[in-house]
This record gives structure tokens, C-alpha cells and sequence, in this order.
């Protein structure tokens, strides 16, 4: 699911109200199902001459803890800022809105805001997207 553009503007923002429960340790531990919908795969290489905050070397701002439109409440990580002139936009294949579904193999589903920097902070060379299409 895209979002469109003009309802990014919550991106920068952790969800509010996000609960606290065990009902997310709950999605941890569901079986992975194969997507049912199109999705691609994407290996981006990291510039390590970019020093940016904001494009961590991808040139791609990635946020998680929101709703998923349509969903029961289900959260989601999505691209929320493709930095002009970065690795991302190079690729031509991921544009702002895009839900990511996993980041190196590591399903973002479910994420909170939190989470979601935890795992993309790590260190690598190379970066692994899996976007819906």
C-alpha cells in the first residue's frame, strides 16, 4: 500500500497512543506467512562519504509505528523522505510513501518508531529492502 504524498506529514512523528501490551510481543511470535501481495527486493550500497543524519547513508528516511490503512490497527514502516542525490533515489525502484516490509531480512511489521531506528542503526555495507509494491 502507498500512501500518498500528502499524508506523510505524520512520518517525523512517533505514533501516539501506541500500546503498550503484551499484544505486540503476541505478533512476534505469529508464524511468517508468504506475502500475498507484489513486493520486490532491493540491495542498496551505502555511501560511506555521507555523514547526513537524515540519509544514513542510504539517503532514505525510514519511519515505523503506523497505521496500516485498511488494517485492524496493524502498524507499519514506510518511507517517509527519499533524500534527492542518495543511494534510494539512484535505485529509481523506491519512492516516498512505500511501505518497507522487512530491513535485511528483519520483518518491520509490528515495529514501533523505536524499533524501527534500533534496526535500521545497525551497521552495514549494504542494505536489503523488501517493499511493497
Amino acid at each position: 500500500y502507498h500512501l500518498r504524498r500528502e499524508d506523510t506529514d505524520w512520518f517525523d512523528k512517533p505514533r501516539e497512543g501506541q500500546p503498550q501490551s503484551g499484544h505486540l510481543s503476541d505478533r512476534r511470535q505469529m508464524k511468517l506467512v508468504p506475502y500475498t501481495f507484489p513486493h520486490t527486493r532491493i540491495k542498496i550500497k551505502r555511501d560511506m562519504t555521507d555523514t547526513s543524519v537524515s540519509g544514513n547513508g542510504l539517503g532514505v528516511r525510514v519511519v515505523g509505528g503506523k497505521e496500516i490503512p485498511g488494517s485492524r490497527g496493524e502498524i507499519g514502516t514506510y518511507i517517509a523522505k527519499v533524500i534527492p542525490g542518495g543511494m534510494v533515489e539512484q535505485t529509481g525502484k523506491i519512492v516516498e510513501g512505500m511501505q518497507v516490509l522487512e530491513w535485511n531480512g528483519v520483518p518491520l511489521t509490528g515495529k514501533t518508531y523505536e524499533e524501527v531506528q534500533c534496526i535500521m542503526g545497525k551497521p552495514c555495507v549494504e542494505a536489503e529492502l523488501c517493499v511493497r509494491l
